[in-house]
């Protein structure tokens, strides 16, 4: 009963932190945002997963010394909850727990132009965790909306931060960049939540972020072709599997209302069977040509073989599709 009461407790901590950390993010004139924001979801994590440490009949602290206990740090607490070191999920809290860590005057405004997919990844799979270990949905909580995070529509300019820091923080600014973007490339993006930054065409200049002209002079000293090859393991990073798991599991999480082919019927060995299911896939797939279409759908050949790889914008296709008419499967194949 004590230990149930501890759970809870960790547990509703977690919950508040989480909500600490989207609430100071959501205020655009707090400068110390990022930085507030990675204590805030570090504390949440730490907190979480204690909690189903406990939940599992194990120990958060480390073996005492001299009479004094202490217990598990966050990085410690998530290698004994997700046992793989390569796990995404802990190669992103070690990113987001460096920025904690490091939160001192070199961390400018603009890094969260740079971690911002980092920390939307951290903020989202802290709701897929929760819901996970305790079957808590955040949107109780929160809307969903707020789990995906947005900086002003910014791109990195490294001269604006070598005129406005200086050589020394500029230096460090670049360094990180480079870190960030080798740990997103050898992860296969796995790791970090692309944000999109929408373009939208004005009238008047005025109101413009930047502007643009067509040029028709092949020499003009401010137009430059760049060749530039498409990585689908980044841009398509879902398998067959992968993208069938993650619409059942946003069904579940939220709650939201689907008519499967079948009922599941939950065993002992699969006491929470697929809603959503592969069969599902492929009829949306099949109805609506997705694997023609490079939006959603990449074939990659292996030999005589081809399989295919899917974005992210897929899983958001054909959730809205399902909000729009929960019965569509049913409907695709009868």
């Amino acid at each position: 009963m004590e230990n149930n009461k501890t759970i809870d407790f960790y547990k509703d901590k977690s919950i508040q932190s989480f909500l600490m950390c989207i609430e100071i993010f959501n205020k655009p004139t707090i400068e110390y945002r990022l930085e507030g924001s990675a204590f805030f979801i570090c504390n949440a994590w730490e907190l979480l997963l204690k909690a189903k440490l406990l939940l599992d009949g194990k120990s958060i602290y480390y073996p005492e010394k001299k009479g004094k206990q202490r217990s598990y740090t966050l990085l410690d607490s998530a290698a004994r909850v997700m046992t793989n070191e390569k796990d995404p999920v802990r190669v992103n809290l070690n990113v987001i727990s460096s920025i904690r860590n490091e939160a001192t005057h070199s961390v400018i405004p603009e890094y969260e132009i740079i971690y911002i997919p980092f920390l939307t990844f951290c903020v989202q799979k802290y709701a897929d965790k929760l819901f996970e270990y305790f079957g808590i949905n955040i949107s109780d909580y929160i809307k969903n909306d707020f789990l995906s995070l947005f900086v002003n529509n910014k791109t990195v300019n490294h001269q604006l931060i070598l005129d406005k820091y200086g050589k020394d923080i500029c230096e460090m600014f670049n360094k990180k960049e480079e870190e960030l973007n080798e740990l997103i490339k050898n992860n296969n993006s796995e790791i970090a939540t692309k944000v999109d930054i929408r373009l939208t065409r004005v009238n008047k200049q005025s109101k413009a972020d930047a502007t643009y002209y067509v040029s028709r002079n092949p020499n003009d000293p401010n137009a430059q072709y760049i060749e530039r090859n498409v990585d689908y393991n980044i841009t398509h990073p879902y398998s067959h599997t992968e993208i069938t798991n993650e619409i059942d599991q946003i069904i579940k999480r939220n709650n939201i209302e689907f008519h499967p082919i079948r009922e599941p019927i939950p065993t002992d060995r699969n006491p929470e069977p697929k809603i959503f299911t592969k069969k599902c896939l492929d009829l949306i797939l099949k109805k609506y040509d997705i694997k023609n279409n490079l939006d959603y759908c990449y074939p990659v050949k292996n030999g005589k073989n081809i399989f295919y790889k899917y974005t992210k914008e897929l899983i958001t296709f054909i959730i809205a599709l399902i909000q729009d008419d929960p019965h569509i499967i049913t409907k695709i194949k009868s």
